[in-house]
């Protein structure tokens, strides 16, 4: 198991030698494999868990949803190295999927292409074009109140005398002029 940073520091007060050492967990003995940085959370995990477990101790349920190799239901989220590029992974795992196809032919054969993308492109996915659509209808009222503004002024400059100069009504002026009407 993997321990959140603020778990450990609230459980554990940070102690390292709970690394490596087992926590009893609902009758359960496991490991403390490590400790996730602190403030790790997925992107729309809210609140962070406490504790995260390994799929293999699934196998230890009564539900058992991971006992056959073909369920295929998981999206893994890693880490880039530093330095690497999505290109350089997809490569990589390639050859893994490759491995794990020629090993498991049964239930790998239709998994034999890994898919990298950004954990942001895959929760907002391309959204390009909705947001040129919605700057487009904002800049048109932009438009629409700038032509307003632009004719009242120049209706104002056209009338010569006291409304020479270029001034937009107050909502004081406004109810003067509805009550004259």
């Amino acid at each position: 198991m993997v321990l959140s940073w603020e778990f450990w520091q609230r459980a554990f007060a940070g102690r390292q030698e709970i690394v490596n050492g087992a926590i009893n967990l609902d009758g359960n003995q496991y490991v403390v494999a490590g400790i996730m940085p602190a403030g790790f959370s997925f992107p729309i995990q809210t609140p962070a868990p406490d504790l995260y477990l390994s799929l293999a101790e699934d196998t230890k349920s009564e539900f058992g949803l991971f006992d056959s190799r073909g369920a295929a239901v998981l999206n893994l989220i890693g880490r880039l190295k530093p330095g690497a590029t999505l290109a350089q992974e997809q490569a990589d795992l390639q050859v893994i999927a490759s491995n794990l196809a020629a090993q498991y032919p049964k239930d790998n054969k239709q998994l034999t292409r890994i898919a990298i993308q950004r954990e942001l492109d895959h929760l907002v996915g391309d959204t390009r074009p909705a947001f040129r659509i919605l700057f487009g209808a904002v800049m048109m009222v932009l438009l629409v109140g700038c032509v307003n503004v632009a004719g009242y002024c120049w209706r104002a400059h056209r009338g010569g005398g006291e409304k020479s100069r270029c001034s937009l009504p107050s909502a004081r002026d406004a109810a003067r002029s509805c009550a004259r009407s």
